[in-house]
């Protein structure tokens, strides 16, 4: 598995690091860190990592609430594809996680996903509650029928995915693109790219969903998928350009050049 593009060469480099220049130089909330943050770390640029880190741990503070376990989720994929030290912070998500007062809300679903993507063993612990937390959201959907509650579930099953793809397990890869499938009886790249939406008032990320799911499928060895996602990812990085912040365009591009790495 390749987890950053250090040592690899993509047209977009310039660019990405330039953009995430920008990303960090005004970025004060533990949210607005934790974007550049992964971009570096996907960049795998060690310097830049460094001078994130501790900015965004401070921003973060001490991490109690379901949404500071999404944060910390984010702080951990960071780590992850630096090969860094997750051990703490880890040990932080976990206690979180499994505290009773913690709401089981999209939040929560989206950490079960962060930290199932660790590692085999992390994977083992943790996939049933991450599926569980995702189904639960999956309900909410169909009572509320409201696009928040759908990109909230996407977006959960989306780190399902990813979990599921690092630990190399098809029978719940396939299931979640299943799940993905049945929440609007749509093909998996028409269910990433027309309903998770980008608007003005809100950004849902589509592009970085669609990367997502075509990096897993490329360490998974799903070519089905991965081609069929090739074409709308194109399409939505592209229309990320004219999205207000950069943000969903850094982390789209990084991770759609770690996909065709990853491909075979």
């Amino acid at each position: 598995m390749i987890k950053n593009l250090k040592g690899y060469f993509y047209s977009q480099q310039f660019e990405m690091t330039s953009l995430i220049e920008v990303l960090s130089k005004d970025a004060t909330s533990a949210y607005e860190l934790s974007m550049p943050l992964i971009a570096s770390a996907l960049q795998g640029d060690q310097e830049k990592y460094e001078k994130l880190l501790p900015r965004m741990k401070a921003a973060l503070g001490m991490p109690s609430t379901s949404c500071d376990a999404w944060l910390l989720g984010r702080m951990l994929l960071a780590a992850h594809c630096m090969d860094a030290e997750i051990e703490g912070m880890r040990k932080q998500l976990v206690d979180i996680l499994e505290n009773k007062a913690t709401p089981q809300d999209e939040y929560s679903a989206w950490s079960w996903g962060y930290l199932a993507s660790l590692d085999d063993q992390q994977y083992k612990e943790s996939k049933e509650k991450m599926w569980s937390a995702t189904q639960k959201l999956t309900e909410t959907y169909k009572r509320e029928r409201s696009h928040k509650a759908l990109s909230d579930v996407l977006w959960a099953w989306v780190m399902d995915l990813q979990a599921a793809a690092n630990a190399c397990d098809r029978e719940m890869y396939d299931n979640i693109l299943h799940q993905i499938q049945s929440v609007t009886q749509h093909p998996v790249a028409v269910v990433l790219s027309e309903h998770l939406k980008r608007t003005a008032a809100s950004n849902d990320y589509p592009a970085w969903a669609l990367a997502i799911a075509r990096l897993s499928a490329a360490r998974i060895r799903d070519e089905m998928l991965y081609q069929n996602l090739k074409g709308p990812l194109e399409i939505s990085i592209a229309n990320s350009s004219l999205a207000a912040t950069p943000a969903e365009k850094v982390l789209a591009t990084l991770t759609a050049v770690l996909a065709e790495y990853n491909h075979p």
